[in-house]
């Protein structure tokens, strides 16, 4: 360029420029509340199996204000889980933030570091006197010392495993030819193992890295069972017998971080069993088809998708050291 200031470091990264904005610490989003945890097992169905199993989450509620859509990085609250922003939207100038977590522990809450460019009005109360301001050409500040700009020692990319469930024969599957009132659980939804890993470069500590890399790959699974019976009905006509049985769940992609290492995986963000059946009748009386409809005998709610995997393409994380803010 011909004129204005661009700082380099000694690798030739850029870390001040008047043409491209940095971002700078606006605070940690205040905690709201939690959902107090779901996704333990199909509720509905036999708590007694021992295949009613599933990893857990927990839903997070934040909130901040902010003139401008704030860039989120989440520092967790125990390393050992999973952690994903599922979604962000606001009301004016308050924005809200829901985060998922892996297992059924409500004492692991992170915190949320919330950045945004230096011409928020939020900002105006939080710096000193002194320090370094760099305005663009539209007089824009596009970097300001007293607001602790975004500093990132690690960024890279992180992938995930299409399938989610730990079953080594993978995905569920769709399954006819079972007797009439059927409905046996026979595989494995939990999502421990199902992760990818990608080196974090920088040397910071694991309990002081926070992360920034939006949860958009979700999984929709499900498990069916068909049964059929025939029978003898009214006046010798035969009975059709009808069931189905169906366990489902969804998951969205959680990432943990551990000293050096960036993992991606899986976690049950929600969850129901289902069961109905139906009987109708061949001929019945003068030659009149007879239908008793469809009955649902177990409460548990309708699978709202599909089953597929989307947003798996490769995903960007970066990654920031807590202690700095």
């Amino acid at each position: 360029m011909s004129f204005g200031l661009q700082v380099n470091n000694a690798s030739g990264s850029l870390l001040v420029s008047d043409v491209y904005e940095t971002l700078h610490f606006l605070g940690k989003a205040s905690y709201v509340s939690n959902d107090g945890g779901n996704c333990a097992r199909f509720y509905g169905y036999n708590n007694e199996d021992p295949q009613n199993v599933l990893s857990g989450r927990v839903v997070y509620s934040f909130t901040i204000q902010s003139g401008t859509p704030p860039v989120v990085f989440i520092k967790p609250g125990n390393v050992a889980y999973g952690y994903g922003l599922l979604r962000e939207y606001n009301s004016g100038s308050t924005w809200y933030f829901d985060v998922i977590q892996t297992g059924l522990v409500t004492t692991a809450i992170p915190s949320l570091y919330c950045f945004v460019n230096a011409n928020v009005a939020e900002l105006a109360s939080t710096g000193g006197s002194y320090g370094l301001q760099v305005r663009g050409p539209d007089s824009r500040i596009t970097f300001d010392s007293r607001f602790l700009p975004l500093a990132l020692p690690s960024t890279g990319t992180s992938t995930v495993i299409v399938c989610p469930v730990d079953d080594n024969r993978g995905c569920p599957s769709i399954t006819s030819g079972h007797s009439f009132r059927y409905s046996n659980l026979d595989w494995d939804f939990t999502s421990e193992n199902k992760i990818t890993t990608a080196p974090i470069a920088g040397g910071i500590a694991a309990s002081n890295m926070m992360f920034s890399c939006p949860s958009l790959g979700q999984s929709v699974q499900r498990r069916v069972q068909n049964g059929y019976k025939k029978s003898c009905g009214l006046l010798g006509s035969p009975q059709h017998h009808y069931s189905t049985a169906q366990w489902w769940v969804i998951y969205r992609n959680v990432f943990r971080l551990q000293a050096g290492t960036f993992v991606s995986g899986w976690a049950p963000y929600q969850q129901s069993y289902q069961y109905w059946e139906k009987i109708t009748e061949s001929g019945g009386f003068l030659g009149i088809s007879a239908d008793s409809g469809d009955s649902s005998y177990v409460t548990g709610n309708t699978l709202p998708y599909l089953p597929k995997t989307i947003n798996i393409d490769p995903n960007t994380f970066m990654i920031a050291d807590a202690l700095r803010y």
